[in-house]
């Protein structure tokens, strides 16, 4: 039923504060919002097309790109700037899509947003995408009590994956560095894993690059791309 729809959107990967310049495709923070402005009007012209009101927004991890996981490495700015951008970012674009339909909106943290770079001394669940969920549950708050109410609920943070049940399919979500196998295998390990029913679609970011897979019975794996685009990580 048309009433029935709803779009899963996933802003994968964004690696706010990373500089790149990877064969003629360069990102930055502008470059960045640009990106981020265009996908969302397209977000919003193919609901208007499909006719729907009803948006499920996965923030897949890795909004930042992080200072101390690779001290060496470039980056435009430190982490504390890089997590504030992000979070104005990442706010003006689901408020864009809650001005035209309903939001639910779900975060994931990915390996560049703990806030130690060290996995093994980081503390469980001290990463931005905690934050930015607070963050945004807070402000959205603030919203409603003071303006017209965007349509925006927020998801509280549980952890590094979340089953969901769309439409009648169970569809896992996750960052996606802890995962397993390649490709379709990922499906088939996860699905290992559980014991009433079976994941009828598997999402994940982190690989940089996009693909959908077919696993058994028809199942299918989402790898998301990302917001820098095509660099020597997704070139690796």
């Amino acid at each position: 039923p048309r009433g029935n729809k709803k779009m899963l959107v996933a802003f994968s990967d964004w690696h706010i504060g990373a500089l790149s310049n990877f064969r003629g495709n360069e990102f930055n923070y502008e470059i960045a919002k640009k990106r981020i402005n265009h996908f969302v009007e397209e977000v919003i012209s193919e609901a208007k097309i499909r006719g729907i009101r009803d948006f499920i927004v996965i923030d897949f991890g890795d909004l930042v790109e992080g200072s101390y996981m690779r001290p060496n490495q470039e980056f435009e700015f430190p982490f504390s700037e890089q997590l504030t951008k992000a979070m104005k970012l990442m706010f003006e674009a689901i408020l864009k899509l809650g001005n035209y339909g309903n939001v639910d909106f779900y975060t994931l943290p990915g390996n560049h947003d703990r806030i130690n770079g060290d996995k093994r001394a980081n503390i469980q669940g001290d990463t931005a995408a905690r934050i930015v969920n607070a963050f945004v549950t807070e402000t959205i708050e603030l919203f409603q009590e003071r303006f017209k109410s965007p349509r925006i609920n927020v998801i509280p943070y549980e952890g590094e994956e979340r089953f969901l049940k769309i439409n009648g399919k169970t569809i896992l979500v996750t960052h996606g560095d802890s995962l397993p196998g390649r490709h379709e295998q990922k499906l088939e390990k996860a699905n290992a894993r559980m014991k009433n029913e079976f994941i009828d679609i598997l999402i994940h970011g982190h690989l940089h690059t996009f693909g959908v897979y077919e696993g058994s019975y028809g199942r299918l794996v989402v790898s998301c791309g990302s917001l820098p685009g095509y660099n020597v990580y997704s070139y690796k």
